[in-house]
């Protein structure tokens, strides 16, 4: 296991979209065509060398309802989601992790 500040750890990844983190500096981001219903943005990782090509994020009235991943092996993967609470409140203990014994942590 290694520990490392979320600010290292997320970077250019589909999650640091849904973190609100300095998006223009690890993305190139560009409006698409409205499909399916949906209003569509696309955001490609400067970074050559990551985990994913590209990442196309739809929504219905402002709401996030589906992204689609295109993984560095030109593999597609859809989410859809539905009742998407922004900024939820949730306990921290819900994110507590304890490692197994004899696991290794590594801090960064």
């Amino acid at each position: 296991m290694t520990v490392r500040a979320f600010g290292s750890a997320i970077g250019a990844t589909p999650a640091a979209l849904l973190a609100g983190t300095a998006l223009e500096r690890d993305f190139e981001l560009k409006a698409l065509p409205d499909r399916e219903g949906l209003q569509w943005a696309q955001a490609a990782p400067r970074a050559k060398d990551g985990s994913f090509q590209s990442l196309q994020i739809g929504f219905r009235g402002g709401a996030l309802a589906a992204v689609e991943i295109v993984d560095a092996f030109g593999q597609r993967s859809r989410l859809e989601f539905a009742q998407v609470e922004a900024n939820a409140a949730l306990p921290p203990e819900r994110f507590r992790f304890d490692p197994p014994a004899g696991a290794d942590v590594l801090a960064q």
